[in-house]
């Protein structure tokens, strides 16, 4: 699931001579650094150009965070349903949450209010099932997860550039 968002979030940005990616994207980010780690959020997209926004990003302004929970199972959903807070931690700080489940089914008629759905669609991508609402003011962000945010963003980058470079070695 963890690829299929990096898919999802992966596009580029062209603006006269520059280019740069739309998206800084971090995979399993812990609250807080060092003794702090017992919350982890599966990933977290955070958009970073200026672009005239959708219907969907009315007063949203960079950098914008995407905040989401990956569920494989209804069991696990149920978990994360009956424990609240861990999802709360995190969803604070954004200004959209989204749970992104490895089917349909997972989920029943027992989204909480204000969280978007993804789901599978095709080999490689996600769809919307539920667009997540705009938290339009989240909470300021600790210098602690602030840190822990930038470690999982280069953490994430690199694991990516080796796999694109694996990619890249097997098609020569």
């Amino acid at each position: 699931m963890l690829d299929r968002l990096n898919v999802r979030y992966s596009s580029r940005v062209t603006n006269g001579g520059w280019s740069g990616a739309k998206y800084l994207r971090a995979e399993q980010v812990p609250i807080g650094l060092r003794y702090e780690r017992h919350r982890i959020c599966d990933y977290v997209a955070t958009s970073m150009h200026c672009t005239p926004w959708s219907r969907e990003h009315p007063v949203a302004f960079p950098p914008v965070f995407h905040g989401h929970e990956v569920k494989v199972s209804r069991s696990d959903w149920l978990a994360e349903l009956r424990d609240p807070s861990k999802a709360a931690t995190f969803q604070a700080h954004m200004h959209y949450w989204w749970l992104v489940a490895a089917a349909r089914d997972i989920v029943r008629d027992d989204l909480p209010e204000g969280w978007g759905l993804l789901i599978p669609h095709g080999p490689r991508t996600l769809r919307v099932v539920v667009p997540a609402a705009l938290n339009p003011d989240p909470e300021p962000m600790s210098h602690s997860l602030q840190g822990a945010l930038l470690r999982a963003v280069a953490t994430t980058e690199a694991r990516l550039a080796q796999v694109d470079l694996a990619a890249r070695r097997d098609v020569s």
